[in-house]
């Protein structure tokens, strides 16, 4: 029986730099084969939107103003779909291209230190892949070094051996909970450089976080990325993307940033709603007409909507399956004190 999760409760947990409840006491059938499944009707399925969906309160993607946290809805709600297309998403022990044992989206589990750097590696709960028990510490470290080992031998990226040769892997609430937990604190490190990241647009948002993902979270003062910093903090953003290049960036990465930071500026220039993530399309000329936002919306409102499918009180919504759009004098939304 898969323990049941309470979406609020990790969040407003990992919101305050707490450990979710959850990283260790997670248990998953043994034949969890991919992570697709449902679990007990709790799990959200293969995309995971629920996870970084959570709206309103203390808990994480709830937009600025509303009590929560500095990162907008819009890129919580796909952060993790966004990066997986540069980071991929494996539940076993694997090497980079530089030999750095890897796991989940792109999280590393390797202190640096060489055949012994396993210790990060230890504080998760990998469970065998052959009958779905927790695995020992022993055997953490040995399926940790044979992947390492194994990179030694090939000298390359090699995730299909890296599957063949490995006998853990982590269940899907376990990464989910390592994300999370890196995510915060990110967010918590990029405001020392970006003192007014809650206010960015979001497109804007989503490259700074993709780069914190790839290069860590300090990379402005660790990597010298100062000159990209106050392009940023000027809200000057193709200045931002001139400065946002990296060693061993991916050109799939690259051009996707590089999409971003334009987004980032057309919001900017065109006086669109910066709430909105116009990624992986791009921000239009002219803000949409006839259409009011519900984040502009509910800056200049104080009251509650009533609408099919769910309510929005004070700012936070507490609708989440149906898409929620305010057209101006088309009665959609019908306003109660």
């Amino acid at each position: 029986m898969a323990t049941a999760m309470n979406w609020g409760t990790h969040f407003a947990a990992r919101s305050n730099g707490c450990p979710s409840p959850y990283a260790r006491s997670v248990m998953v059938p043994s034949n969890d084969a991919t992570f697709g499944g449902e679990y007990d009707g709790m799990w959200p399925g293969p995309y995971y939107g629920p996870y970084f969906g959570v709206r309103g309160g203390a808990g994480m993607g709830a937009d600025p103003g509303s009590g929560g946290r500095a990162t907008r809805n819009s890129v919580m709600d796909v952060f993790q779909k966004t990066q997986t297309q540069f980071e991929g998403f494996v539940d076993v022990m694997y090497t980079d291209v530089i030999g750095l044992v890897t796991t989940g989206m792109g999280n590393l589990i390797d202190d640096k230190s060489g055949i012994n750097g396993y210790g990060p590696a230890l504080q998760y709960a990998w469970i065998r892949k052959s009958d779905g028990q927790p695995a020992t510490q022993a055997e953490i470290i040995q399926d940790w070094q044979t992947v390492k080992n194994a990179h030694t031998a090939s000298g390359t990226f090699d995730l299909p051996n890296d599957r063949k040769i490995t006998q853990l892997k982590l269940p899907p609430l376990v990464i989910q909970d390592m994300i999370a937990s890196r995510f915060a604190n990110n967010e918590k490190e990029l405001l020392k450089s970006f003192p007014g990241f809650a206010s960015f647009p979001a497109d804007g948002q989503m490259a700074i976080h993709g780069m914190a993902w790839a290069m860590g979270s300090a990379f402005v003062p660790v990597l010298g990325f100062h000159m990209f910093a106050d392009a940023v903090n000027r809200g000057d953003w193709l200045a931002a993307k001139a400065q946002s290049a990296f060693q061993k960036e991916a050109k799939e990465r690259k051009a996707g940033h590089d999409k971003m930071f334009d987004n980032a500026a057309k919001a900017v220039a065109n006086k669109l709603d910066f709430g909105t993530l116009w990624y992986p399309g791009d921000a239009p000329a002219t803000p949409p007409t006839g259409v009011m936002t519900v984040t502009n919306w509910l800056s200049k409102n104080k009251t509650t909507i009533l609408v099919a499918g769910g309510v929005i009180v004070g700012g936070i919504v507490l609708l989440q399956y149906m898409p929620l759009i305010l057209k101006a004098g088309k009665g959609v939304a019908a306003l109660a004190a």
